[in-house]
C-alpha cells in the first residue's frame, strides 16, 4: 500500500501530527536514503583500496633483521645475561661507594647520646645504601630459597606435633609476649595520664564486646594479638629512642620526597601556587603519590609487600586470608582500590569477612591521602605509624564486633593467583596512576565545599537557636565539643585540650577527616610559630587573641593523640562511597553492605580511638 505522505522526488516522508480539529499537519521530514547510507557504516570499519608500491630490498632486510633481533631478545639466555651483569656491576658499585663514603667510620667526637642523630640518621648515605642492600638481598634470597626448597621440606611432618600442641603453641607465644608487655608497662608507667589512656583502651574494648553481634563467639586471639601488635609498634616508635628517631627520619624523608610535587604544581599553576594551599599544593601531592604507587604496583613491589604482611597477620591473628589481605591493602591503597585484590571472593565471603572489609576501609587512610595530610603540617612519623597500626586494629575490632561463625571459602593459593589490573609499561603506570586520581580529587573538593558549607549553615542555625536562651556563640561546633569530650578524655588528652580534640573528632565524624586534618595542621603550624616567637605565655593568658574558630591544642601529648584519633576514613560521607563501591564489586551482597555499613563506620572510629589510647599510654616526649 502506497504511503500518502511519501514524496518520491525528495525521498522524504512527512511525519504527521493532528491539530485540535483533527486536521493532519506535516511537522518533520525524514530522509530515508541518507539514514540507510549512515546505517551501512555504523560499527563498520571503512575500507580503503591498497596503494600499490613495490617493496624495496633494503626495507625487507630491515624487517628481517628487526624480527630476528626481537626473537633473540625473547630467549631465556638474555634474562640471565641481564641478571648476571647486574650481579657483577652492583657489587663493584657497592664496594666503591662504601669505600668512598666510609659509613662505619664513626667520628671521635660523637658519644652515645648523639650517635643516633648525628651519625645513624644524619649525613650518612653510605649506611643507608648498606642497610637497603642487605634488606633487598635478604628478601630476594628468601624468595629464591623458598621457591627452590619449600616443596621438598614439610616442616609440619618433620616437627611431628600433636594436634593439641599445634592448637596451644600460638597461645604459649601470645601468653609470653603479653606477659612481657604487661611487665614493661608496669615498670614504665610513671604518669597518671598514661593510666587514663589505659582505662580508655579498656572502656572502648568493653563497649565493642557489649555491642558485639555474637558476644559468645568473639575471637579472643584476634583481639589480643591485634592490641599486642599495636602496643609493640607503639613501644618501638614512642618509647625507644632508636625507633622514634628512625620514624622521625623516615617521616622527614617522605616529606622531602613529596616536596618534588611542587615542581609540577609550579609549572601548571604558576609561582604562587601555594597561595591556594589546598587545591594547588595539597591535592597535586595525591596525584604524584598515586603515580608512584602505580609504578610500584607495575613492578610487583606493592603486591609483594602486601602479601608478606597479610600472611603474618593471618598467621598471628587467625583471621582469614581475604580479610587479612584487604586490611593491609587499605594501608597502601584507597578504600575503592583495596577490594580489587579480593574482588573474585567478595560474593562468597561470610558476613563477618565483609564486615571486616568495610571496617578496614573506615579504619585506615590510603598512602596517597596520607601524603596530603603531611602537606598540611601534621607530623609524618606519627601519621605513618598510625597507618601501620590501623591494619591490626581494624581486624581486632571487626572480629570483636562481628565474630566469625561460618567457614571461609578462600585460601592463600587462590589469592596469589587473582588477576589484577594489567599495565603494559611503566609510562602507562604513571599516566594511569595520575589520571585515576582526578575523580577522587574532584570528589574530595566537591565534598569539602558541600559539607563545610552545610556545617557552617547548621552552626549558624544552632547559634541563633541557642542565642534565644542568651547562650552566646553556642553552635554545632560547641555541641560536638561536649559530645566527644569524654572520648578525648579517655584517650588521655590533657584536660585543657580535650574540648579542642573533641571538636576535631566531631569534624572528622560528621564532616570528614580532611577538614579535621586541615584544622589540626593549622593548629600545629600556629603553635610552632607561637613557640618560635616566644609568645606562648601571652596567648595562653589571653593577652594575645587566638584566631576565631581555631581549636587550639597546646600540649605535645594532645597533638600526638589527636593525630592518631583522626587517622581514618570513618565518617558519614564515606558510608555512601563504601556501599556504592562494594555493591559494584559484589551486587548480590548489597543488602549485607547496607545492613552493616553504619556499624562498620562506628568500628572504624573505635579502631582509631584505640590507636590514640596506645599512643597516649606510651607517650613520652623525646627531645
Amino acid at each position: 500500500m502506497e504511503n500518502p505522505n511519501f514524496n518520491s522526488d525528495s525521498n522524504r516522508e512527512l511525519e504527521t501530527m493532528f491539530d485540535i480539529n483533527g486536521n493532519p499537519v506535516a511537522v518533520k521530514t525524514v530522509n530515508y536514503e541518507i539514514e540507510k547510507e549512515n546505517e551501512k557504516y555504523i560499527d563498520a570499519e571503512i575500507e580503503h583500496e591498497d596503494l600499490f608500491s613495490e617493496e624495496n630490498a633494503f626495507g625487507l632486510m630491515i624487517i628481517k633483521t628487526r624480527t630476528s633481533l626481537y626473537e633473540f631478545l625473547k630467549k631465556p639466555i638474555i634474562k640471565y645475561i641481564i641478571y648476571g651483569t647486574i650481579l657483577i656491576l652492583y657489587p663493584v658499585y657497592f664496594g666503591f661507594s662504601i669505600k668512598l663514603q666510609k659509613p662505619f667510620a664513626i667520628p671521635r667526637d660523637l658519644n652515645s647520646s648523639t650517635i643516633i642523630d648525628d651519625y645513624i640518621f644524619s649525613n650518612n648515605p653510605g649506611l643507608a645504601l648498606f642497610i637497603l642492600s642487605i634488606v633487598v638481598c635478604l628478601f630476594f634470597g628468601w624468595e629464591i630459597l623458598k621457591k627452590k626448597f619449600s616443596h621438598q621440606i614439610d616442616f609440619k611432618s618433620k616437627l611431628n606435633l600433636s594436634p593439641r600442641i599445634e592448637k596451644i603453641s600460638p597461645w604459649i607465644v601470645i601468653g609470653l609476649v603479653t606477659l612481657l608487655s604487661i611487665s614493661y608497662l608496669i615498670y614504665d608507667l610513671k604518669d597518671y595520664r598514661n593510666l587514663i589512656s589505659l582505662l580508655g583502651l579498656s572502656v572502648f574494648i568493653m563497649i565493642c564486646i557489649f555491642i558485639s553481634e555474637h558476644p559468645s563467639r568473639i575471637n579472643i586471639r584476634a583481639l589480643i594479638v591485634g592490641i599486642l601488635i599495636q602496643y609493640i609498634l607503639g613501644v618501638f616508635i614512642l618509647r625507644l629512642e632508636f625507633g622514634y628517631r628512625m620514624f622521625q627520619f623516615l617521616g622527614s624523608q617522605v616529606s622531602t620526597f613529596l616536596d618534588y610535587t611542587d615542581n609540577g604544581s609550579r609549572l601548571v599553576f604558576g609561582e604562587h601556587f601555594a597561595d591556594h594551599f589546598f587545591a594547588f599544593k595539597a591535592m597535586p601531592v595525591v596525584i604524584f603519590f598515586s603515580a608512584i604507587v602505580n609504578i610500584l604496583y607495575y613492578f610487583g613491589a606493592i603486591q609483594f609487600i602486601l602479601l608478606k604482611i597479610a600472611w603474618m597477620m593471618n598467621f598471628f591473628m587467625g583471621t582469614s586470608p581475604t580479610e587479612s589481605v584487604n586490611s593491609v591493602a587499605n594501608v597502601f591503597l584507597g578504600p575503592s582500590e583495596a577490594p580489587l585484590l579480593i574482588k573474585p571472593f567478595l560474593s562468597k565471603m561470610t558476613e563477618s569477612e565483609l564486615f571486616a572489609v568495610m571496617c578496614a576501609a573506615f579504619s585506615t587512610v590510603s598512602g596517597s591521602v596520607l601524603a596530603a595530610y603531611i602537606g598540611f603540617g601534621v607530623a609524618p612519623d606519627h601519621l605513618i605509624t598510625a597507618g601501620l597500626m590501623s591494619a591490626p586494629a581494624s581486624l581486632a575490632i571487626a572480629k570483636t564486633l562481628f565474630p566469625e561463625t561460618k567457614k571461609t571459602h578462600a585460601d592463600w593459593e587462590a589469592i596469589r593467583n587473582v588477576k589484577t589490573k594489567k599495565l603494559n609499561n611503566v609510562f602507562e603506570a604513571i599516566s594511569t596512576g595520575a589520571i585515576e586520581m582526578i575523580k577522587p580529587i574532584g570528589a574530595i573538593l566537591a565534598n569539602l565545599i558541600a559539607f563545610v558549607s552545610i556545617f557552617s549553615f547548621l552552626d549558624a542555625v544552632c547559634m541563633w537557636f541557642f542565642g534565644m536562651l542568651n547562650l552566646e556563640n553556642f553552635g554545632l561546633a560547641s555541641i560536638l565539643q561536649y559530645l566527644f569530650w569524654p572520648f578525648a578524655f579517655l584517650m588521655g588528652a590533657e584536660s585543657e585540650d580535650c574540648k579542642s580534640i573533641a571538636k576535631l573528632v566531631g569534624f572528622k565524624v560528621f564532616v570528614n577527616e580532611f577538614v579535621a586534618f586541615t584544622k589540626l595542621g593549622a593548629v600545629v603550624n600556629l603553635r610552632n610559630e607561637i613557640i618560635a616567637n616566644g609568645t606562648e605565655i601571652l596567648y595562653r593568658n589571653g593577652t594575645l587573641p587566638i584566631p576565631t574558630g581555631m581549636p587550639m591544642i597546646w600540649n605535645d601529648r594532645s597533638i600526638v593523640i589527636a593525630t592518631y584519633a583522626l587517622c581514618g576514613f570513618a565518617n558519614f560521607g564515606t558510608i555512601g562511597i563504601e556501599i556504592a563501591t562494594l555493591s559494584v564489586f559484589a551486587p548480590t551482597r548489597t543488602k549485607t553492605f547496607l545492613k552493616y555499613a553504619a556499624k562498620a563506620m562506628l568500628a572504624g572510629n573505635f579502631s582509631s580511638f584505640m590507636n590514640a589510647c596506645i599512643a597516649g599510654l606510651l607517650f613520652k616526649k623525646i627531645n
